[in-house]
């Protein structure tokens, strides 16, 4: 009888180990895919800042929907302005990479990365 309720126990602990490595795995993936949009959507629109953003405004907004659905609000809300300030609206539309810069602020505040030093020309 102690040998069977060993065993249950051993196969209970086993799962939970297998569970919780699973779940460990899913949020390690998360946060990769995360940091792969936001990164591409940066890079996109420093290349539409450079004078193609005729080429990439769908992909662009495709980015960004994207990022609606993952992001916090801040990202979200740096984003939105981002892409408004390529396509010539809003208070930076003469010179989107400063809302370059406050969307890598606001994904290295939401990842949890320390933005000291950091300044607009960095980017």
């Amino acid at each position: 009888m102690s040998s069977w309720l060993g065993s249950r126990w051993q196969a209970k602990e086993a799962r939970a180990a297998r569970q919780e490595q699973s779940q460990r795995e899913d949020r390690l993936r998360y946060e990769a895919e995360r940091r792969n949009l936001y990164a591409r959507f940066a890079l996109m629109a420093d290349t539409a800042a450079g004078g193609k953003y005729a080429a990439l405004e769908g992909d662009l907004y495709r980015l960004r929907w994207e990022i609606g659905l993952l992001a916090s609000p801040d990202v979200v809300q740096a984003a939105h302005r981002l892409t408004q300030a390529l396509g010539g609206v809003g208070p930076h539309a003469e010179d989107p990479y400063v809302e370059i810069a406050n969307f890598v602020h606001a994904v290295r505040a939401e990842l949890g990365f320390p933005n000291d030093g950091l300044l607009p020309e960095h980017f």
